[in-house]
C-alpha cells in the first residue's frame, strides 16, 4: 500500500475579475507557472523527479479553456516528459484535483480508494469481465504508459428541456466534446454551458431498498450513522440520502444491520422532475442511450421521469 501526503502548497494572489484588477495583466497560465516554480523551489524538487501536474480549473474558458497544466508544466521549464491534466469540478476543481492524485498515488488499492471500491463493486453486479475492470483500472488510477486522462463534466438539455449531466474521461478533449455534442445535436438535445444545468443537481451518497424492507429499521441505522434524510417513496421504496463523505459509513453500517440496498452511488440526484411520455420519452431514453454509449463516457445524469 502506498501513501499519499501533502508536502506543500501554495495559491495564486487573487484580484478582482475586471480590466481594473490587479491581476488584469497576467494570463492563467502564468499564474500557474509562478505557482509551479514557487513549489519546485520550495520543495527542491528537480523536474525529473516530478510524474504529474494535476490542475483543479473552476472555469475552463477563453484562455483558460486548454489542458493549461500541461502548458504551464512547460513553461516551468520542466522538459516535455513532465504531463499534465486540468480537471474541472466547478468549485470543488481544486479539491478534486488533490483527491484525484491522492487516489493515484494509491493506485488499485481498493481500501485506500473509496471512489475506485465502488466503481469496481458497480462493475462486478454488471458481470464486466474481470480484463474490462482491471483495464478502467489502469486507465483510471494513470497507469496506462504514456497515456494522461482527465475528468470533463458536459451539461446540456434533452427533450422537453430536461437537464443532463454528463461525466467523462479522456485523454483527447477535442475529440469527447464533438463526440458528446454531436450525440446531442443528433438527437434532439443541446449542449449547455459550464453551470447551465448542474444548479438542479444535489451531489449526495443514494441508497434504495426495495418496497417491504423495514423502513424503521433502515431509517434508525442510517441517521445514527450520518445519513441526511430517509424517504419512502409513493411504491414503497426507501431511499437513503447522505453526503457523499459519508456514504461509504452508511451503506457499511446498513450492510452490517442485513439491510441490502437495490442501488447503492454518490451520484447527481435532480432537485426535480419533468414528466415525458410517448414519444418524447422514446427520445429522450434514445439520447440518454447514445450519450452512455460513447466510449469516453463514465456516468450521465438527468431529471427526467420517463413513462413507458
Amino acid at each position: 500500500m502506498t501513501d499519499a501526503f501533502v508536502l506543500d502548497y501554495v495559491r495564486t494572489p487573487r484580484g478582482r475579475a475586471s480590466a481594473r484588477g490587479a491581476l488584469h495583466e497576467h494570463s492563467p497560465v502564468d499564474l500557474v507557472v509562478h505557482l509551479a516554480k514557487a513549489l519546485q523551489g520550495r520543495t527542491n524538487l528537480a523536474a525529473e523527479q516530478i510524474d504529474d501536474v494535476v490542475l483543479g480549473c473552476a472555469s475552463q474558458v477563453d484562455e483558460q479553456g486548454a489542458n493549461i497544466a500541461r502548458t504551464a508544466a512547460l513553461l516551468a521549464g520542466w522538459g516535455d516528459s513532465v504531463p499534465g491534466a486540468t480537471l474541472n469540478r466547478f468549485c470543488a476543481s481544486g479539491v478534486d484535483a488533490v483527491g484525484q492524485s491522492a487516489a493515484r498515488t494509491a493506485g488499485g488499492d481498493i481500501n485506500m480508494n473509496p471512489r475506485l471500491r465502488l466503481a469496481i463493486d458497480k462493475a462486478k453486479a454488471a458481470n464486466m469481465p474481470a480484463d474490462n475492470i482491471k483495464r478502467n483500472v489502469d486507465k483510471a488510477t494513470g497507469n496506462l504508459e504514456g497515456v494522461s486522462y482527465e475528468e470533463i463534466r458536459y451539461e446540456g438539455y434533452g427533450i422537453g428541456g430536461a437537464a443532463i449531466i454528463v461525466d467523462t474521461m479522456t485523454d483527447n478533449r477535442v475529440r469527447t466534446v464533438a463526440e458528446v455534442r454531436h450525440a446531442f445535436s443528433k438527437h434532439g438535445g443541446n449542449l449547455g454551458t459550464e453551470g447551465s444545468v448542474a444548479f438542479q443537481f444535489k451531489n449526495c451518497g443514494q441508497l434504495i431498498f426495495a418496497p417491504g424492507t423495514n423502513e424503521d429499521k433502515v431509517m434508525e441505522v442510517a441517521l445514527e450513522a450520518g445519513a441526511e434524510d430517509v424517504i419512502t417513496d409513493d411504491d414503497g421504496a426507501i431511499e437513503v440520502l447522505s453526503a457523499p463523505s459519508d456514504f461509504e459509513a452508511v451503506k457499511n453500517a446498513l450492510e452490517a444491520a442485513g439491510l441490502t440496498p437495490e442501488v447503492a452511488e454518490v451520484t447527481m440526484r435532480p432537485e426535480n422532475t419533468i414528466a415525458l411520455s410517448g414519444d418524447d420519452a422514446a427520445r429522450m431514453q434514445k439520447l440518454l442511450d447514445v450519450l452512455e454509449d460513447l466510449d469516453d463516457v463514465q456516468n450521465v445524469f438527468h431529471n427526467a421521469e420517463i413513462s413507458e
